[in-house]
């Protein structure tokens, strides 16, 4: 049975539409919907996704069902999403401001001003969100505008949605500069921010979230899949009559996702390489079939040709902390035959739409990431590795949560180098060992390196 998850309205538990867990999408069809909310070319629009979107994850019912059974309490109501990586957060804000938007066009003649606008805290992702927010308003009259840095600043504010990055933003806010063009929140019917834990840690960005709630009286909605107590949210969440969803356990992977560990040394020469006949040279060192520790990069290409071996179609997400070595290891794989690219923030916005379409239809099979894409990155992952030690449990958490998306199985893997004496990677280690001890049983490798 799906867990639906909990959905509550100043503390008082609410029903979700028919029990809650995957529902129909056609359920909140204006067309012939049990509980009609949305448009049908928004109906036509997800059916197009590949995959189609027909039925909702457990987050999408609990805010469809808010927006329809308990239209009453939150018409003007604000909304915190906590819901593990995964579980269809993006779609979950999405539609609501798809018809927020529509609303308002339908009753009004007058040129557009923002009616909703929709904040996280970097490009890449702000992008990817733009990207599904144009699929999914396909064919209707809604006009979107992307507001971040690295572009052209807009020259009009005649849009419906805005996809936005705070940096950004705030040169088209607070009518302080005669440059750019300023936006009017005034009229605001819908406030957005994703990722609430990072957007909200930047004192800045705080600032500026105060300032558009104190001149709109429209509700706001907050999303994230981690939440902790650093930051002050008090100022930002009006809690009067306020609804809250929580999906599976806070700060946690989703159970769909397998933690692996693999013992490696960065300390072994590479021994991968090409014949001069062009062929690639690739013996792995295995006791009993079980892959033993070599140098990292040589150990992310045999777990791919093994992994290949059985199911050609897997594809792998690498997570590296530095843009040149997410590049040289994309270089390397392209030069030993596995398609496979980089994409990190120093890429083009075209480079990067050209590296994630490519992934998307299969033409590649490996993505080289960095943190900027542990957020928000709803394409299809089969298998994580993280090729080296993210800087918090929580960048962990994120990156291993690329896998194990709306119900599908997925390996997060860690190369973990035991000769590397870094004390605060081993700290980050303890903490996430210590998150996932009852999940799986920690490789003795792994005990032994923690305890010295």
């Amino acid at each position: 049975m799906v867990d639906p998850g909990q959905l509550f309205c100043d503390e008082e538990l609410m029903p979700i539409y028919n029990g809650g867990g995957c529902q129909p999408f056609a359920s909140f069809s204006k067309k012939g919907g049990e509980l009609p909310y949305l448009d049908p070319v928004v109906i036509q629009n997800l059916l197009n996704q590949t995959p189609p979107a027909v039925e909702t994850t457990p987050v999408q019912a609990a805010v469809l069902s808010m927006l329809t059974m308990h239209k009453k309490e939150s018409a003007q109501a604000d909304f915190v999403c906590i819901s593990e990586t995964g579980s269809g957060k993006t779609y979950a804000f999405l539609l609501p401001a798809i018809e927020t938007a529509l609303k308002r066009i339908r009753t009004t003649e007058e040129p557009p001003t923002p009616s909703v606008l929709i904040f996280c805290h970097t490009q890449p992702l702000a992008e990817s969100i733009y990207q599904n927010l144009n699929a999914l308003a396909k064919d209707t009259p809604i006009k979107t505008c992307l507001i971040v840095g690295k572009t052209e600043f807009i020259k009009s504010a005649e849009f419906d949605i805005g996809v936005c990055c705070a940096g950004r933003f705030r040169n088209h806010f607070g009518g302080n500069s005669k440059r750019y063009v300023q936006i009017d929140v005034s009229k605001l019917d819908l406030l957005v921010v994703d990722e609430l834990d990072a957007s909200m840690k930047c004192s800045e960005d705080f600032l500026l979230y105060s300032d558009i709630r104190k001149k709109a009286t429209c509700p706001a909605f907050f999303f994230s899949a981690t939440f902790d107590a650093t930051f002050s949210f008090g100022d930002i969440f009006r809690d009067d009559n306020g609804f809250m969803y929580q999906h599976g356990e806070l700060n946690s992977l989703p159970p769909t996702v397998r933690p692996v560990f693999w013992e490696c040394d960065r300390s072994i020469f590479p021994s991968i390489y090409l014949d001069d006949d062009g062929s690639v040279h690739a013996e792995p060192r295995t006791v009993n079939n079980v892959l033993q520790k070599c140098n990292p990069s040589d150990m992310i290409y045999h777990i791919m040709a093994g992994q290949w071996k059985n199911r050609p179609n897997t594809k792998f997400m690498v997570f590296t902390k530095k843009t040149s070595i997410a590049d040289f290891l994309a270089n390397k794989m392209a030069i030993l035959r596995i398609k496979a690219r980089a994409i990190h923030a120093k890429k083009s916005l075209e480079q990067r739409h050209k590296s994630l379409n490519a992934f998307k239809s299969g033409e590649v099979k490996v993505l080289f990431a960095t943190t900027q894409f542990t957020r928000g990155f709803d394409a299809d992952v089969d298998v994580v590795i993280n090729y080296d030690i993210p800087s918090s449990l929580t960048a962990w958490i994120h990156r291993s949560g690329r896998v194990g998306r709306n119900g599908k199985k997925g390996a997060a893997i860690t190369l973990v180098d035991v000769g590397d004496h870094d004390e605060p990677s081993k700290m980050i280690l303890r903490k996430i060992v210590e998150k996932i001890n009852n999940q799986i049983k920690i490789p003795s490798f792994l005990t032994t390196y923690l305890e010295q």
